[in-house]
């Protein structure tokens, strides 16, 4: 019985059509790598430089599950699911472990920074990534500038633990430009919990045309207890800073948020503003920070 070879053009057509659906479908676990930046943090950039390492097996599925959540089936002929993976990079983190950072990509600029940590060790992940909105992390049309490290780690409680920072910009419109920190804690599970949110910087609607800027630094006051002191800066044409005034918060045990607990207002004007300039509900705002996206 004559077996009839398979024409070659018919050949290369079913190579060229399986690697078109590899490439709709994106990266795979086996081909997901992470930038190693020489200063140990994430870029906004679409194209980081570092070195490339690969993405171990269990912090891949997890990307895949976080695409997953995005992609739609429905719309892959204007979004295929390879335009949501930006990005991934490696952080060194304490205890041995790795922090990864993944820029999910979305239509209309709607992208996400979500941060695992992982135990090589022990092989065990973040369950559920916290993340922040990455639409106005880039350029220089959204208010409040950003300042490097965009992550690092500090021990905010007091008790020699450090805690993940993540620095994040926020905008709604004309009316609220500001620069938040979110503080994280975390858990023998690798859980990433949100104990406290500061805006930082945030421009004042008071002196916009003065280029005004309320700053709201950290001071350390005792275990669990901090001290946001609020200050003015613009220039009315020389330069002019100012006290506003200040608020205590306190957490009651590693892991727990923070909380309002008293304030002293200096300037009646900003008595609101102490806080944050985003009306966000404050005891609220204080753990979550600024979550409406659009």
């Amino acid at each position: 019985m004559n077996v009839k070879e398979p024409r070659v053009d018919s050949v290369i057509v079913g190579i060229l059509g399986i690697l078109f659906i590899c490439l709709a479908a994106g990266p795979s676990f086996a081909h997901l790598t992470a930038v190693v930046t020489a200063a140990n943090d994430f870029t906004t950039s679409r194209h980081p430089v570092g070195t490339r390492v690969s993405v171990p097996r269990v912090v891949a599925r997890k990307i895949e599950t976080l695409v997953g959540q995005a992609y739609s089936p429905e719309n892959k002929s204007y979004f295929p699911r390879r335009s949501f993976f930006g990005p991934i990079f490696r952080i060194t983190a304490p205890k041995n472990c790795y922090l990864y950072v993944f820029r999910r990509t979305g239509p209309m600029d709607s992208d996400f920074y979500f941060f695992i940590l992982f135990d090589p060790a022990t092989n065990r992940i973040t369950r559920n990534p916290v993340f922040i909105y990455g639409k106005w992390m880039e350029g220089d049309d959204w208010g409040s500038e950003l300042r490097r490290p965009l992550l690092s780690f500090e021990d905010i409680y007091g008790d020699g633990e450090l805690e993940l920072i993540v620095e994040e910009r926020v905008h709604n419109g004309t009316m609220y430009n500001a620069v938040v920190y979110h503080y994280y804690y975390a858990s023998p599970d690798l859980a990433l919990c949100p104990i406290l949110a500061v805006e930082t910087r945030l421009f004042d609607v008071f002196t916009w045309k003065m280029r005004g800027v309320i700053t709201r630094a950290v001071r350390k006051l005792a275990k669990g207890e901090i001290r946001l002191e609020v200050t003015l800066d613009y220039q009315d044409p020389t330069p002019v800073h100012a006290e506003l005034g200040s608020v205590i918060l306190h957490s009651s045990q590693p892991g727990n948020p923070f909380e309002i607990v008293e304030r002293a207002v200096i300037d009646s004007k900003y008595a609101r503003l102490l806080i944050t300039g985003s009306e966000t509900d404050e005891a609220k705002f204080i753990v979550e920070g600024y979550d409406f996206y659009y």
